[in-house]
């Protein structure tokens, strides 16, 4: 619901509109961001001068462009060095309450500094803070697309989120909110780096994965696959009996005991969505890496 920023097919980086899904290429390939609300606290972005921020105790991330450096004072000591002009240069840190000087030398350009444990896209600034709304994906109203007793969903994400995270969703199918956890979820926990479809776990490492999860009501089975091999199998009983939506990145019914739908934090380079259940040999090879 909020503007938002991408590197284009041609390596320059523009503003999208609101509601309009990031096609973005700062990797080489396109892929859909989906990424958490965050906020950009440090202003102007475009050119770094120096200045004092409010903190809390937790972990920010610092990033900017260029051959200067930022040399951080007060709630956390250090110093995060630029290596060119358009290489984009990380800090992760977890600072304590109080006040933080950053400390511009040279060029430093497009700055941000943000809450959480990695950077995000950047989020312009010009005389204060300014907030980028959670990216949330979904379509409801297409029962028909959506294997009501048997099915599978592939996806391919280039994963980030490797922290306590509270509870983050790759995708979800769905139909009322009574019915969300009827076992076509897949999420990370509090531990971060758990991928979990209806209680088959499976810990992942950041960056790209392919997976499929797959399910049918004639066996009562759900099978999880990540990266070319079959993880693990469950039973499952408690089928929805409709299902109508499909969420990306979050889900779209928040469970009353969490706030807003949590986006997974990543980049989706794509998603499939089949009315059968993929054979073992049929899952494997879609999801084997190469």
């Amino acid at each position: 619901a909020t503007t938002a920023t991408i590197v284009n097919a041609s390596g320059i980086r523009e503003v999208v509109p609101a509601n309009t899904a990031r096609i973005d290429y700062s990797t080489g390939n396109g892929m859909i961001l989906v990424e958490p609300q965050r906020t950009n606290l440090v202003f102007p972005s475009a050119t770094a001068t120096t200045q004092t921020r409010a903190v809390t105790a937790q972990a920010y991330t610092l990033s900017f462009y260029g051959t200067g450096n930022v040399v951080l004072s007060g709630a956390f000591s250090g110093t995060l060095n630029g290596t060119g002009t358009n290489n984009r240069v990380t800090l992760t840190f977890t600072s304590t309450a109080g006040n933080l000087t950053l400390t511009v030398n040279g060029s430093v350009t497009n700055w941000q500094l943000e809450a959480g444990i990695n950077a995000t896209s950047l989020i312009p600034t010009t005389t204060g803070a300014v907030t980028r709304n959670a990216d949330i994906i979904s379509k409801t109203g297409i029962s028909d697309l959506i294997g009501q007793t048997e099915g599978s969903a592939y996806f391919e994400i280039d994963f980030n989120e490797i922290a306590n995270a509270g509870f983050r969703t790759f995708f979800s199918l769905e139909g009322n909110i009574v019915n969300q956890f009827s076992g076509f979820f897949v999420s990370t926990s509090n531990n971060g780096n758990n991928i979990q479809y209806a209680g088959i776990i499976f810990n992942l490492t950041q960056g790209i994965h392919k997976v499929v999860c797959s399910y049918s009501q004639s066996t009562n089975q759900r099978k999880l696959y990540v990266d070319g091999v079959l993880r693990a199998t469950s039973t499952h009983t408690n089928f929805l009996s409709t299902i109508t939506s499909i969420s990306l990145g979050s889900r779209i019914n928040p469970y009353a005991g969490f706030a807003t739908d949590r986006p997974q934090n990543g980049s989706f380079k794509s998603f499939a969505l089949y009315k059968t259940a993929l054979t073992d040999t049929q899952a494997i090879q879609l999801t084997t890496l190469w």
